[in-house]
C-alpha cells in the first residue's frame, strides 16, 4: 500500500542556470520562425521581438516540460544505481515572484516507503557532513532545523527540505551531476 508525501527535490532552478538555457532552446527549436535559424542570436531584427513575445506566452510549459523529464530522469538513476522504482508524481513548480531569497524549486508526491529504502541506502556520513554544512546557523543565516541527523530523529518524519536533502547527498554519492538530468 503506498503511502505519498510531497517533497521537494534537488534542483538549482531556471534563472541564469543550465536549465534557463535549456528551456531557451526548445522552446526555440518549438517556435514556428527557427527553421532557418539555430538560435535566437541569429535572427533579423524584426523577428526577435516576435520570438520573444511568443517565448513569454510559452516559457511556463516548457519550464514543466524539463522539470518533468528532470524529475523523470533521477527517478531513472535512482533506480538504476538501487534498484529502487521511485515514482514522482503531481509534479509542482515553485517559482518565486523575485530571486533575491529564493529559486525555483520542483516539489513531487512519492511513496514514504519507497523514500526510507532510498534513506536506508545513503551515506549517513555524507548526510551528516551535509546536514552540518547546511543547517548550522551562522552570521546572516538562522536555521530552523537541528543540524545532526541524530537530532532529526525518525525519517518517517521528514519534511520537503530533509528529503531533498537525503537525495542530495544520494546524487552526491553516486556522483549524479544535476546538469546530466535536464536532457529532454
Amino acid at each position: 500500500m503506498e503511502n505519498k508525501i510531497e517533497i521537494r527535490i534537488p534542483f538549482m532552478g531556471f534563472y541564469e542556470t543550465i536549465a534557463h538555457d535549456e528551456v531557451q532552446r526548445n522552446a526555440f527549436m518549438s517556435w514556428e520562425g527557427s527553421a532557418d535559424y539555430c538560435d535566437e542570436s541569429e535572427l533579423p531584427d524584426d523577428k526577435k521581438d516576435e520570438f520573444w513575445d511568443w517565448y513569454m506566452d510559452h516559457c511556463k510549459e516548457f519550464e514543466l516540460e524539463l522539470a518533468k523529464s528532470y524529475a523523470r530522469n533521477l527517478a531513472d538513476e535512482i533506480k538504476k544505481d538501487t534498484k529502487i522504482k521511485i515514482e514522482f508524481s503531481d509534479l509542482i513548480i515553485d517559482s518565486p515572484r523575485q530571486y533575491n531569497y529564493v529559486t525555483d524549486r520542483i516539489f513531487v508526491k512519492t511513496d514514504v516507503n519507497k523514500l526510507l529504502e532510498l534513506f536506508a541506502k545513503t551515506n549517513k556520513k555524507i548526510l551528516k557532513e551535509r546536514i552540518k554544512k547546511e543547517f548550522t546557523s551562522c552570521p546572516g543565516f538562522d536555521s530552523f532545523y537541528k543540524n545532526t541527523l541524530e537530532e532529526w530523529g525518525d525519517p518517517i518524519g521528514f519534511d520537503h527540505n530533509q528529503w531533498a536533502t537525503v537525495i542530495k547527498t544520494y546524487m552526491k554519492d553516486y556522483n549524479i551531476e544535476e546538469y546530466e538530468l535536464y536532457n529532454l
